[in-house]
């Protein structure tokens, strides 16, 4: 089996503290637990055709690659009361003129009521598979006491790819409140190439104190749990794709990460970057550091090539399979507003961030997830046919918060457009 050069003795001594950090208990608050109803939830919103990082010049989307998808995110009040729902869908759009605009309104479930948030692209061109940038279309039903076939809401969104974020707040009052009665998910449909996948929200619990009761969420313990301080996933090692021709990988993987430490329509757009480490099965370290402007999706090879694998060469990771540490790392983005609002002016934060794993397997008359003899000498090929296949997952999530850099307060998003 290939390998990769092994890291340095001073490089273990920072391994093992973001080991630490994964396994130790909390030390900041509560920890978040995206299997557990929650007081808020993170879903994705993907109509496709995500641009690159202008930070990082990459591709974007691997897995949706037109914009030809469709999200289905589903949320359920699990408990026996009504709750008013507040919506803000925050875009993640690469535009110059992007200012992480939240198009926001509200929506009444009943006890046990399940309702699904559906965002369609505007299609325009030849058979509808284009759209309008940086728009898409919402239908939902909340419920409404003067009609028992509900509310249905059809809306314009000032999103294509981002964020949508829903908090719990009292049916009657109508202010937020911390109470885990949330369970949500996602699924996104890829209706050009015939391939959909799905996963968890993304759930935030309640803090130990009390709401104030507007849409300036603190995730300081208080409010809402802390943010984790380090992510990691396991995943399939991808081909090595556009880089170097290797017919014979089909795997794909990417991840869609945003942050929600920022004030929604603000310039300048949150700054974000994570540092840490890509593994192959032997334990073998790649370095890794990667920046981005609030939300993106990018493939696991454009953050750093190496974690490619190719079993015909000694370029790569060196496994078809493997793991990844992320650790938000401390980043200035010039005079920083949010930062002066919620930190302490010095135009520099450590944006804590989420998100999912999303891989696929490239539909061909073989797509080929792992060769005869990759994991061990008499394995098996691993493949499947015309369709593709896709699937996805959330981060996994350090039971350890995030520790805000310098006197900086504790992450915040900021959606009360009324300030």
């Amino acid at each position: 089996m290939q390998r990769i050069h092994r890291p340095s003795r001073g490089l273990f001594a920072v391994l093992a503290l973001f080991g630490a950090a994964l396994a130790a208990g909390a030390a900041h608050g509560q920890a978040l637990d995206v299997s557990r109803a929650s007081s808020a939830l993170a879903l994705p919103i993907i109509i496709g055709d995500h641009d690159g990082n202008p930070l990082k010049d990459t591709r974007g989307d691997v897995v949706i690659k037109q914009a030809s998808a469709v999200t289905l995110a589903t949320v359920t009040n699990a408990s026996s009361s009504d709750v008013l729902l507040k919506v803000d869908m925050i875009s993640g759009d690469v535009d110059d003129g992007d200012t992480w605009q939240s198009t926001s309104f509200e929506c009444e479930l009943t006890g046990r009521e399940t309702t699904t948030f559906l965002f369609t692209r505007i299609p325009t061109g030849f058979l509808g598979k284009d759209s309008v940038p940086g728009n898409s279309r919402l239908y939902v039903e909340c419920s409404d006491d003067g009609d028992p076939e509900g509310a249905p809401t059809a809306l314009f969104t000032g999103v294509q790819n981002g964020i949508l974020f829903i908090a719990v707040a009292d049916a009657e009052t109508g202010e937020v409140k911390s109470e885990d009665v949330l369970i949500g998910d996602a699924v996104v449909i890829d209706t050009f190439r015939g391939q959909a996948y799905s996963f968890n929200a993304i759930g935030f619990q309640a803090g130990q104190g009390q709401n104030d009761g507007d849409k300036v969420y603190r995730f300081d313990g208080q409010e809402y749990a802390q943010f984790p301080a380090v992510l990691a996933t396991n995943f399939i090692a991808p081909g090595l794709g556009d880089r170097i021709a290797d017919p014979d990988r089909d795997v794909q993987a990417e991840l869609i990460l945003f942050t929600l430490d920022g004030t929604v329509g603000n310039l300048p757009v949150p700054r974000v970057k994570i540092g840490g480490y890509a593994y192959n099965d032997d334990e073998v370290a790649i370095d890794l550091s990667y920046e981005f402007d609030c939300f993106d999706v990018v493939a696991l090879d454009d953050i750093n090539a190496n974690i490619a694998y190719d079993n015909d060469s000694a370029v790569g990771l060196g496994s078809p399979v493997g793991h990844l540490e992320l650790v938000p790392q401390p980043i200035a983005a010039g005079f920083d507003a949010h930062d002066a609002e919620y930190g302490d002016s010095n135009g520099s934060r450590k944006r804590a961030v989420h998100g999912w794993l999303v891989q696929n397997v490239q539909n061909g008359l073989a797509g080929t997830v792992l060769e005869e003899d990759d994991l061990i000498d008499g394995s098996p090929d691993v493949r499947v046919g015309l369709i593709p296949a896709a699937w996805g997952r959330p981060l996994d999530m350090s039971t350890t918060s995030l520790v805000p850099f310098l006197s900086d307060d504790n992450a915040t998003l900021d959606a009360d457009t009324r300030n």
